[in-house]
């Protein structure tokens, strides 16, 4: 029997990924023959880095069909190191793949390559597995850091290629998704299109990903299967890291209409939901080491304060009296389509929560600034925002979709913790 061709370390990852012919993206056992499988799996895009801490890190990748997945990694390309999901005794058998990686070393650089099996062959059982990639750990003492955040990209390609770009250029340690990333999610595949496979490069560019729930991401008949594409700190949409002089929290501010309203039809529990994270909220930054970080930032999708009226005044009500209390420094949003930044004592707007035809004056009391989006140019305008931190200074900047710098805010740091 003829041995299969080995492949070569020379081809890029994204052709490693690319779905083609039997072979085309494929490295075998040395020590097995082989023969072409009808039915061997195939890998589907790329892989994304979810979830990043200093100790750990997810990998969510797909593949055309049902199969045995697990990640080797290391400090080094061997990636001599291997975990795999398993659930009583069984490897995890699905065609959407989740790993963590634990026991990581802050601000590390690790390699990893993705590996699957496939379960269809009767004797033997190719193994087909990705050029080793790289990602490097979070580290909350890390001297300076860098960041950047997107949010209301709803399924635009031109938009997800520009962002794709300007992301690989800036280079920033994690890429936060600030919702809207899906137009109502009503099928499977549009879920991993969006998610997993938004453009036709690898649109993180090895950035890991940090998400943050949308409203649009929980409508539609498949918002409740989100989680099984995507990964999020201990299965909660709301959660908490600190990278560098940076202490992050994520809120989800979930639907932008009130339980009751008929447009929900029954199916909200965003209420009772905001009043747990409310309690969340306040031990998590009591927390000593949040109140040292130099600086608090809170992302979240629907702003608490804005000027064109679409906030989520369930989530200020709730929320607002703790963030003063532990003295945020910047909320950071998207959902109004329109890029705008508000200061303190600015009078904004607020719609009323069961009249939205209804609206009231709300003077802002935290910084506020919200993303745009999601179209090229025009009034919906997207836009990129860029962060940089050390301990004397936060700065952040706000591109178009062209790279161009619209403009850039700078927050000062502390000398004395918030504590």
């Amino acid at each position: 029997m003829k041995r299969r061709n080995f492949l070569k370390s020379g081809i890029t990852a994204a052709a490693l990924l690319h779905i083609g012919t039997p072979g085309e993206a494929r490295t075998v056992n040395p020590d097995l023959e082989t023969k072409a499988f009808d039915n061997e799996v195939k890998m589907v895009g790329f892989p994304t880095l979810m979830s990043p801490y200093e100790d750990t890190i997810s990998i969510v990748w797909q593949t055309d069909q049902p199969s045995v997945g697990w990640v080797e990694y290391g400090t080094d390309e061997k990636c001599s190191q291997k975990q795999e999901t398993q659930h009583n005794g069984l490897a995890e058998f699905f065609h959407v793949h989740k790993v963590t990686l634990r026991g990581l070393k802050p601000g590390t650089t690790y390699y990893f390559r993705t590996c699957i099996e496939s379960p269809l062959a009767e004797e033997l059982r190719p193994v087909v597995k990705t050029d080793p990639q790289s990602f490097k750990t979070l580290n909350s003492k890390a001297g300076t850091i860098s960041f950047g955040i997107i949010n209301d990209t709803h399924e635009n390609q031109p938009v997800l290629d520009r962002i794709q770009q300007i992301n690989k250029d800036f280079k920033p340690d994690f890429l936060c998704w600030n919702g809207d990333q899906i137009n109502d999610p009503s099928s499977e595949k549009q879920i991993t299109t969006a998610l997993l496979n938004p453009t036709k490069q690898a649109f993180t560019s090895g950035t890991p990903l940090v998400y943050v729930r949308g409203n649009h991401d929980t409508r539609g008949s498949w918002a409740s299967q989100l989680s099984r594409y995507l990964s999020v700190p201990n299965g909660a949409y709301y959660y908490h890291f600190i990278h560098g002089p940076v202490a992050f929290t994520v809120l989800d501010t979930g639907e932008d209409k009130p339980d009751q309203h008929k447009y929900c039809k029954g199916r909200t529990r965003f209420e009772p939901y905001r009043d747990e994270q409310a309690i969340w909220l306040d031990r998590a930054l009591s927390r000593k080491d949040m109140k040292r970080a130099a600086f608090n930032v809170v992302l979240l999708h629907i702003p608490l304060f804005t000027k064109s009226g679409w906030d989520s005044p369930d989530s200020r009500g709730k929320w607002l009296a703790i963030l003063q209390k532990h003295k945020v420094d910047l909320l950071i949003s998207g959902h109004t389509h329109t890029y705008e930044f508000v200061k303190p004592g600015e009078i904004t707007e607020s719609s009323e929560w069961l009249d939205w035809n209804k609206k009231t004056k709300v003077k802002a009391s935290i910084p506020q600034l919200v993303g745009g989006g999601p179209k090229l140019e025009g009034e919906e305008f997207a836009t990129y925002i860029k962060g940089e931190a050390s301990a004397k200074e936060l700065k952040i900047s706000v591109l178009d979709m062209k790279g161009n710098t619209l403009d850039t805010y700078t927050f000062p740091g502390s000398k004395n913790p918030k504590i």
